[in-house]
């Protein structure tokens, strides 16, 4: 028998809405939401604090507040504006009693915001131009011969700084290894990854890279279609744009 106990009052859950518009200061407002549970029968007092720091550990942000929790728990919500950037950011959540801490959790994740207006794609704010090529980068090492279907991430880092310095800031393709991900992030390099089946799986693997502008779809069925925006929309904390590049007759 394992029993797996927690204190009277916890951090059930956690969640985070990315901004979609800034407001007219350019800020984008962070929404984050907890669910705290009681797992008594008395309401008890309680203080929150959600504190947010730089990946380099600055602190740039702390707010606490006061709440009552019941039996049947209890939703507190949180707002930070902040101006959108690749920044890397942690948010803890603290859980205090009054007697002492009762709770402790975080969540990573990057202040990018994506969105399309007028038939635009905007990140952070400002309008993207794609100049992109199509494919899977460091398949053959450039001047020399390799085996068919080859790769190698130390080529694909030099096929994509050659891209780069050709003025090429995206890449599509389908399945990108996460290698290829974190490469193209430190060059500051976009990707765009193709979805051709119901890839939560894939989207579950990918989401956190800041660099990717928007989830591209390329089927002809529509219930694998609507499958496919389903499940960027549960599973993308970003709420990045989808495009559809499949047959249109």
């Amino acid at each position: 028998i394992f029993l797996i106990g927690h204190p009277d009052i916890f951090i059930r859950a956690m969640n985070r809405t990315a901004p979609k518009k800034l407001n007219s200061k350019e800020l984008g407002a962070n929404t984050f939401k907890l669910v705290v549970g009681n797992s008594g029968y008395k309401t008890k007092n309680a203080s929150i604090r959600l504190s947010i720091y730089k990946e380099s550990g600055e602190k740039v942000y702390e707010k606490n507040n006061e709440i009552s929790i019941g039996p049947e728990g209890n939703v507190i919500e949180f707002k930070w504006a902040v101006k959108p950037s690749f920044t890397y950011y942690r948010a803890v959540f603290s859980l205090d009693d009054g007697a002492g801490s009762t709770d402790k959790t975080q969540m990573m994740f990057f202040g990018t915001t994506y969105s399309v207006e007028n038939g635009t794609l905007n990140i952070n704010g400002q309008p993207f131009r794609i100049k992109g090529v199509e494919g899977l980068p460091g398949l053959l090492n450039p001047g020399r011969t390799a085996k068919k279907q080859t790769y190698k991430k130390s080529w694909a880092k030099e096929e994509l700084i050659r891209l780069k310095n050709f003025g090429i800031n995206t890449v599509r393709l389908e399945n990108p290894p996460p290698g290829l991900m974190e490469t193209a992030q430190t060059l500051g390099m976009m990707i765009v990854p193709v979805l051709k089946t119901q890839d939560s799986e894939t989207i579950l693997a990918l989401h956190e890279y800041s660099n990717i502008p928007y989830w591209d779809i390329d089927t002809e069925n529509p219930d694998v279609i609507t499958a496919i925006g389903n499940a960027v929309n549960a599973l993308d904390p970003y709420m990045r744009p989808v495009s559809y590049s499949g047959n249109t007759k």
